[in-house]
């Protein structure tokens, strides 16, 4: 049976087409990958590299040998991530707070990347506003909160924050609707309309306002 070492010095040659190379990433004597990777050979029945010159040119064997050789090295960083996890007993459970305003994919997106980047830590998701995002934050009740932020203006609170970009919005009307004829409009030439908010938006203080008193 191949060991880990003999399947790690063959993926750092693979990537590297060189022993020298490896030998000094994986921090060994170019003898001893060599040798490490020879005994793979051996237990394969086939050979890895063909040397020309100083490059180690994979084999057709070995290109198709390597995403495999890859997983399992992967799977051996979850494993000591997950060893380690149990016994510093860091946190296992993450709650994140975010705004009804980010679109899903965003929120999807973010669960895949905290999933692939820390694959023993659970995410729990919770939609809130701006405004019990913060209190929650500041209450530990929440560990990260996604929320809209004011012009870009600090925090009441002393948090860490990074922005992340910008969100764009768009009016809705009715295909009947006198706005739907006009090329272009003013909020003024909407005050006269009924403005639909959801409950969120009026307490969340981000950017969806109410800009008149003629709401549904």
């Amino acid at each position: 049976m191949q060991s880990l070492d003999q399947v790690i010095a063959f993926v750092s040659v693979y990537e590297s087409q060189s022993y020298s190379a490896a030998g000094r990433a994986l921090r060994k004597d170019r003898t001893t990958v060599r040798e490490l990777v020879k005994a793979y050979e051996d237990q394969l029945g086939f050979a890895l590299f063909i040397i020309v010159g100083k490059k180690a040119n994979p084999t057709e064997r070995a290109t198709k040998l390597y995403p495999q050789a890859k997983l399992v090295l992967r799977q051996n960083q979850i494993l000591q991530e997950f060893g380690q996890a149990m016994f510093l007993e860091p946190k296992v459970e993450l709650t994140v707070g975010y705004d009804s305003d980010f679109p899903i994919e965003f929120i999807r997106e973010l669960e895949c990347r905290c999933l692939e980047t820390f694959p023993h830590i659970r995410v729990h998701w919770l939609e809130t506003t701006r405004v019990d995002g913060l209190n929650a934050l500041s209450n530990h009740k929440l560990d990260v909160a996604v929320l809209p932020a004011k012009g870009k203006v600090t925090p009441e609170f002393p948090f860490t924050f990074k922005h992340l970009g910008h969100i764009s919005y768009a009016p809705f009307a009715h295909p009947k609707n006198g706005l739907v004829a006009k090329d272009s409009f003013s909020l003024e030439d909407s005050h006269f309309e009924v403005q639909y908010l959801l409950e969120n938006h009026l307490r969340g203080e981000g950017i969806i306002q109410a800009y008149h008193t003629m709401l549904g």
